[in-house]
């Protein structure tokens, strides 16, 4: 009988951590890097990752050396939009 008992822990414990991993949704980032016409670097640009689904958003601004990177993005499709003073979007 006491074998059975923690048998029953056993499974029970499993189910339990089982659901939680269920429930999780992989994300990944956006990395780029943000240059002119001529692949000149630009630094301070705005960068917006927008999910065309949700409306969600995360939103980056680029470094010294033009890169920039946007975490948590869930799997759907994306919109990406660069603004900087003095150039186009």
């Amino acid at each position: 009988m006491k074998q059975r008992a923690v048998v029953g822990v056993l499974i029970a414990l499993l189910v339990a951590l089982a659901l939680p991993v269920s429930a999780q949704q992989g994300t990944t980032e956006v990395r780029g890097r943000v240059v002119d016409p001529q692949g000149a670097v630009l630094p301070g640009v705005t960068v917006t990752v927008r999910n065309q689904d949700t409306g969600m958003y995360r939103e980056t601004v680029s470094g010294s050396d033009g890169t920039f990177i946007a975490t948590g993005i869930v799997p759907g499709k994306y919109q990406v939009v660069a603004e900087l003073q003095g150039f186009k979007k």
